[in-house]
């Protein structure tokens, strides 16, 4: 009991609440008021600080507040703000696990993923390891487009990729947070019934969220300004912005190739910052801070220009390329190329 709190995805807790035989009418009586304050409370941190406290003060209510949360945004239907939950809620509890003792991350990865990870202590290169995870459940709750994360930049030994202890607290980040997503976006019946407490809690966080939601506003308004063209963009800036307009949260390359793409053809950092506005970690004073150092505000001075078209293979960010990317080398080029094209 002493860790669930810290952990209500684990698999003991989600058992604990069933054992508990929670109903939805139960939980418009005034003993789960505090659950569903709480529960208000966790979406509330998401969306203004992008992490969630945990609060130890009443166990019951740490733990019964995370499927409510889940259930308000799964209510709510918005996958933006149902992607900036997960990912405050699995920094989190990146956070604790980085503290845990190594058994606690074990005893999560093997009971509550079924990944085959178990202890080591192996010296590579210099680095000491302290577990060991198979490839395919490596592959699994890798996060995307991380180049360090590549499983041929890894040390693997028969079948198994070894780990420190602050890697497997990311990949067990990774993993919570795809699984918080894939629950929020589980659509209810239409013939369920909620007590009204439940429903008041709702539109409280509608209320709350509505003025983030209207700033992010939608892609299909991205600024031509008399000069900029989408239709121009190659394949990969296109597929970053659909990312985007999901609510993906960029890999950092994926995030620095757009920043620097969209710069370099004449975006102002305000129409920049804007549309990162659509991920769930936006942090407004961190990212005003990376975009103006790569538009040569801040740090060097220097304006950075977007990776090449090879890097950006290497990255695994070359996405869909068509007949025009094969007579370029840049991403620069291929917008310039389909511009001109335009004009004539």
């Amino acid at each position: 009991m002493k860790t669930l709190p810290n952990t209500p995805f684990v698999k003991e807790a989600q058992e604990y609440v069933r054992r508990r035989g929670i109903s939805l009418e139960d939980l418009g009586s005034d003993y789960f008021r505090p659950m569903i304050q709480r529960a208000k409370e966790r979406i509330r941190e998401a969306i203004k600080y992008g992490i969630v406290r945990t609060v130890l003060e009443d166990p019951d209510v740490e733990i019964i507040s995370y499927p409510i949360a889940i259930l308000i945004l799964s209510q709510i239907g918005d996958p933006f703000l149902s992607a900036r939950y997960a990912v405050a809620e699995a920094k989190r509890v990146n956070s604790l696990l980085r503290e845990e003792e190594d058994s606690v991350l074990l005893y999560i990865t093997q009971h509550t993923f079924q990944w085959k990870v178990f202890k080591v202590s192996t010296k590579v290169m210099g680095r000491t390891y302290a577990f060991a995870i198979y490839f395919r459940d490596y592959l699994r709750g890798v996060p995307r487009g991380e180049i360090a994360w590549k499983l041929i930049n890894r040390p693997l030994i028969d079948g198994y990729v070894l780990l420190q202890k602050y890697e497997l607290a990311r990949l067990i980040e990774e993993a919570l947070r795809k699984r918080i997503e894939s629950l929020c976006s589980e659509r209810p019946s239409s013939e369920m019934r909620l007590p009204t407490a439940l429903e008041k809690a709702i539109e409280e966080v509608i209320e709350l969220y509505r003025p983030y939601r209207e700033r992010i506003g939608s892609l299909s308004e991205l600024r031509a300004g008399g000069s900029i063209s989408r239709e121009a963009f190659p394949p990969c800036i296109k597929a970053l912005l659909d990312d985007l307009e999901r609510g993906k949260n960029l890999p950092h390359m994926a995030r620095f190739t757009l920043a620097t793409f969209l710069l370099n053809i004449g975006m102002s950092i305000d129409e920049v910052l804007d549309l990162f506005r659509r991920t769930p970690d936006f942090n407004e004073s961190k990212a005003r801070y990376q975009i103006e150092h790569v538009a040569g505000l801040r740090g060097s001075k220097i304006k950075y220009l977007p990776p090449s078209c090879s890097t950006l293979k290497t990255f695994g960010l070359c996405t869909s390329p068509d007949e025009f990317c094969s007579r370029v080398r840049h991403p620069l080029a291929y917008y310039a190329k389909k511009m001109r094209r335009g004009r004539k």
